[in-house]
């Protein structure tokens, strides 16, 4: 048999086919090696999608080293600390001045006003030398 295969390639080989079968044969595989390559383009493209994702994950889970605490590290650290609470000092201070002065201005201001207010009351309370006798 296998004799047999061998005479029937050899007389495949030297038999040429008309034109038409050709071009209908090449109408058939067209779509099919179309359909293939997109395919295996789609393919393609997945795995290099799934190749860098992999590679951003493996960059992104790396460890990364501890840094060592420097001395100027710890100075500077101390340093705004210090100035954070110099900061709160000065506001606190602030604050207390304001209401300090806040009562100041009110007890200074304050006897004059009942003055003001005595003279006027006395003014409408008392009536007028005028108006009190009758005509």
């Amino acid at each position: 048999m296998a004799q047999g295969l061998k005479d029937l390639r050899k007389q495949l080989r030297s038999e040429r086919c008309p034109e038409g079968v050709l071009e209908r044969v090449h109408e058939r595989i067209a779509p099919e090696r179309a359909s293939r390559r997109a395919v295996q383009l789609r393919w393609g493209m997945a795995a290099i999608v799934l190749l860098g994702m992999l590679s951003f994950a493996v960059v992104q889970w790396r460890p990364v080293p501890q840094s060592t605490v420097t001395v100027e590290d710890s100075e500077a650290r101390a340093i705004r600390q210090q100035a954070g609470v110099a900061l709160a000092y000065l506001g606190h201070r602030a604050k207390e001045a304001s209401q300090q002065s806040g009562v100041i201005i009110l007890k200074s201001s304050l006897p004059s006003l009942r003055k003001g207010l005595r003279t006027a009351w006395e003014s409408i309370a008392r009536p007028k030398p005028s108006e009190s006798k009758p005509n």
